[in-house]
């Protein structure tokens, strides 16, 4: 995927210990993959399958188990139902990059600041530089800009929000920058509604979920959560509480969780889980 075998939580050598197994692994659910595509009735397209197996336990099961890689993208875009998406919008993203190509404003502005921290540590977005020279920009920053702006512009209510540019970058890895815009009004508007609206009331309502199920099934961990500059006027303990009212200081931080779907806040592979 272009990310840094090394991070702050695993070394070169540990990521190569781990690789050894998790390869062969990968190797053992592509074949059963095959099998499942071939029983379908589904063609492997060269390795590049655009259409997938009816909704089923099984196919739930194997999802789970991982996608793989080469896949991924035709994967997504087939369960979001993207082509309808775009057969009904033929057209429509490229006049939307044409108006917008050399917009300014307060949107934007933060976009060009973004862009430089998507993934700085990702060769597709930010190529090995050298002192002597300057590298220009990767066709992925330059896609990721026009899918923002583009964005930003068709969906006025949302605009640009912070996080969505790792979104957009994870999704130009496995597919084109069309059907990345598709994808991002999609997740936007039905896998995550609300989560990017300024108000920020869709975010609150999962961070609130999350809260209430952290009470329920981890007390011990829920009391050291509120132990944590609460509001002393509040009891959350109490079975009255509303958490959709005062959340706890630690939902400054879980709320990018939700915002970027987890990207860049867990490892890759349990990411494209």
């Amino acid at each position: 995927y272009g990310f840094k075998k090394k991070s702050n939580f695993v070394s070169e050598l540990e990521y190569n210990d781990w690789w050894v197994d998790y390869s062969k692994h990968c190797a053992r659910r592509k074949k059963k993959w095959e099998t499942l595509m071939i029983k379908s009735g589904l063609s492997l397209d060269n390795d590049n399958p655009e259409r997938f197996p009816a909704r089923s336990e099984k196919l739930k099961r194997y999802i789970r188990k991982g996608i793989p890689a080469e896949w991924r993208g035709n994967a997504w875009w087939y369960f979001a139902k993207g082509q309808d998406k775009l057969n009904s919008n033929k057209g429509l993203y490229d006049k939307l990059v044409e108006s917008t190509v050399n917009m300014h404003n307060k949107d934007t502005e933060i976009i060009e600041r973004d862009l430089n921290r998507t993934f700085p540590d990702n060769i597709h977005f930010r190529p090995e530089r050298t002192s002597s020279t300057v590298t220009p920009e990767t066709p992925l920053i330059q896609a990721l800009r026009r899918v923002l702006v583009a964005f930003a512009t068709y969906q006025p209510s949302i605009g640009y929000c912070q996080s969505l540019n790792f979104i957009v970058g994870l999704l130009l890895i496995f597919m084109d920058e069309e059907k990345a815009f598709w994808m991002l009004v999609i997740i936007t508007s039905k896998y995550l509604p609300g989560v990017h609206e300024i108000n920020l009331e869709g975010v609150n309502i999962d961070q609130g979920v999350l809260m209430l199920t952290i009470k329920e099934y981890l007390p011990e961990t829920w009391q050291k959560i509120i132990s944590i500059n609460f509001d002393d006027s509040i009891d959350p303990n109490s079975e009255h509480y509303d958490f959709l009212v005062k959340l706890p200081p630690v939902t400054l931080c879980t709320s990018s969780w939700f915002m970027s779907a987890f990207i860049g806040i867990l490892p890759i592979e349990t990411t494209l889980r």
